[in-house]
């Protein structure tokens, strides 16, 4: 056994402690004992998909529209709603457009050919916007109810459903965009054969979930934020989840990064808070600053995957 005690520190929804072991020949971890498909849906009950994208301040409305005016200068696209500064201001955005923290898949999403896009798990859809606005045809499926309203209400074509959907669309995408959910599904080589099966050829997979070998994890133990008990059922090493690609067919890239995604949240429930705090705050900069780091230790596999 890797962890024992393990206990919904994210959402605290799920009652009682769960195990997560640790396979010695792949070193994939594995949620055992793991809830059935018919009740896993309670551990979802306050899940961050329901909040939607819903309205916001003043305050919150003037910081998106100050990220799209940056994002709409890396992009070299008009990502609206923006401020629409004068031309005079370009360049000290321009640098910093190159300091934007982005959610992995969108520069990708930026640099492909606009083409017919999926997003499997789409939540409440910012993912799908953007890409909207890069020029994809895009569409995506959610499990979520509550999302899915929220993603309607906001004009976007979000189904509801899981990746099994998919199967109705063979040879059909483009790119299939697959953020944090392989390690939800209780069949992970299933939903790599049914969205493989749903690209065309030539298409793109962009893929990221949890590391089994973070950096973070390591030092964390059972408070790593990336276990997630008891909605994360399996949390893959980077060799293992391109090997069960590869298996499938997929020519795999990987965009290996040093990036501790988690740390501030690792802290907090390493340090038994209900919200992140200054305490969690200095050890996450103190940890960053001298926690080892090893190749390929960052806390999210991400990948980008081809159909030939």
């Amino acid at each position: 056994m890797q962890h024992e005690g393990v206990a919904d520190w994210s959402f605290n929804t799920a009652p009682g402690h769960w195990h997560y072991w640790r396979c010695t020949v792949c070193e994939t971890l594995y949620l055992n004992p793991r809830p059935t498909p018919q009740s896993i849906g309670r551990a979802y009950a306050s899940y961050y998909t329901h909040s939607g994208q819903g309205t916001h301040s003043m305050f919150q409305s003037w910081r998106q529209r100050w990220k799209n005016e940056r994002l709409s200068e890396r992009f070299d696209r008009n990502i609206e709603p923006r401020l629409n500064l004068p031309r005079l201001f370009r360049s000290s955005i321009a640098k910093r457009a190159q300091r934007i923290a982005l959610p992995f898949g969108w520069q990708e999403l930026a640099d492909l050919p606009p083409g017919r896009l999926m997003d499997v798990g789409c939540g409440s859809g910012a993912t799908l916007s953007l890409a909207l606005q890069l020029g994809w045809k895009a569409e995506g499926l959610e499990m979520d109810p509550e999302a899915v309203r929220a993603a309607q209400a906001a004009g976007l074509s979000v189904g509801d459903g899981g990746y099994e959907r998919l199967s109705q669309s063979p040879s059909s995408f483009d790119c299939v965009h697959c953020s944090h959910v392989i390690e939800h599904v209780f069949d992970p080589r299933d939903l790599l054969r049914v969205v493989f099966a749903a690209l065309k050829p030539g298409g793109t997979l962009i893929l990221a979930t949890p590391n089994a070998l973070s950096d973070v994890h390591l030092h964390f133990g059972r408070y790593w934020r990336g276990l997630e008990a008891p909605r994360h059922l399996m949390i893959f090493s980077e060799s293992t989840l391109s090997g069960l690609l590869m298996e499938q067919g997929f020519v795999v890239d990987s965009r290996c990064d040093q990036q501790l995604e988690t740390i501030r949240e690792s802290a907090r429930i390493a340090n038994g808070n209900k919200r992140i705090r200054s305490q969690d705050r200095a050890q996450a900069r103190q940890l960053r600053q001298s926690l080892d780091r090893t190749p390929h230790g960052q806390d999210f596999i991400k990948l980008v995957a081809h159909k030939p």
